[in-house]
């Protein structure tokens, strides 16, 4: 191996433990799915190096993410947790349900029940689907209102579950 590869495989080591070392930081502070759910932090060229170097910024920049995201460090970023592939995957079910289902699901959660209502809880993993309905109801303006894509009104579910104390007891919120 010459000098370059050489330089090149440290320097890569040591972006890779100081990676490493944030991730481990971030996990001793509580967040909740929401924060989780918005920190996936990556553009369309998914999560990986790319997607820690370059973010969600978007446009060309994100040919060279996906490019790094290919460099061979994507394996271990993902098993070490330091490559945004981590918790924000959770979400992705979710967003599609609501998506699919956007009407219904407006119409039902300004009832506060309802049989696309039930699914939805059964995606979010929240046991009571009578009190999941009635919090969103609550919560209608927020989730629907201003809410413009099926990913932010997840988000706003994702919220909704976070600072409801009758939610967090029924719903199964580990990821």
């Amino acid at each position: 191996m010459n000098l370059k590869g050489t330089l090149g495989l440290v320097a890569a080591c040591v972006m890779l433990v100081t990676m490493q070392a944030n991730a481990q930081a971030k996990r001793g502070t509580k967040s909740g799915l929401a924060e989780s759910f918005e920190g996936q932090g990556y553009g369309v060229a998914g999560c990986g190096l790319g997607s820690v170097v370059f973010g969600s910024k978007p446009g060309p920049i994100q040919i060279v993410a996906a490019t790094l995201n290919g460099t061979g460090m994507q394996t271990v970023g993902i098993t070490f947790g330091t490559s945004n592939c981590g918790p924000g995957v959770f979400g992705g079910k979710q967003v599609e349900y609501i998506e699919i289902n956007r009407e219904a699901l407006k119409t039902e959660v300004a009832r506060g029940d309802g049989e696309t209502i039930n699914g939805l809880a059964s995606l979010m993993k929240c046991g009571d689907s009578k009190v999941f309905g009635t919090e969103l109801r609550a919560n209608y303006e927020s989730i629907f209102g201003s809410a413009k894509t099926a990913v932010q009104s997840t988000k706003a579910v994702f919220a909704t579950i976070d600072e409801s104390p009758a939610l967090q007891a029924t719903c199964n919120t580990t990821i």
